[in-house]
């Protein structure tokens, strides 16, 4: 979610639509000693949210709500096994992942 929240916007407008996206469909966290540590980031959940808040482009909420229903359909869709390419080939296969896109997550995350 983070790569598609940050595509051609600036690191600060990145910042701010995940911390719009975590006050819209994060979860509370009560952590004794933390209290800056107060929400989870979204879950699967984000599948069956109202983006249009978020102000981004409409492809940008779809391809989220795309990401979200893909971990919803195959949990593991996230994690590594198999070749790099592979892998990458799985998250293009979700709508609105470029090659870009998966590539950085493949980056970030596998």
């Amino acid at each position: 979610m983070r790569a598609v929240l940050g595509q051609q916007v600036t690191l600060e407008a990145a910042r701010r639509l995940c911390g719009q996206l975590v006050a819209l469909c994060g979860q509370r966290l009560l952590v004794p000693g933390l209290p800056q540590l107060s929400m989870l980031f979204p879950d699967a959940r984000v599948a069956a949210a109202d983006l249009s808040s978020l102000g981004m482009p409409s492809a940008r909420r779809r391809t989220l709500k795309a990401l979200a229903t893909a971990a919803l359909a195959d949990p593991l869709i996230f994690h590594a096994f198999g070749s790099i390419e592979a892998a990458v080939a799985r998250l293009r296969s979700i709508r609105g992942v470029g090659d870009w896109t998966a590539q950085y997550i493949a980056l970030r995350a596998l």
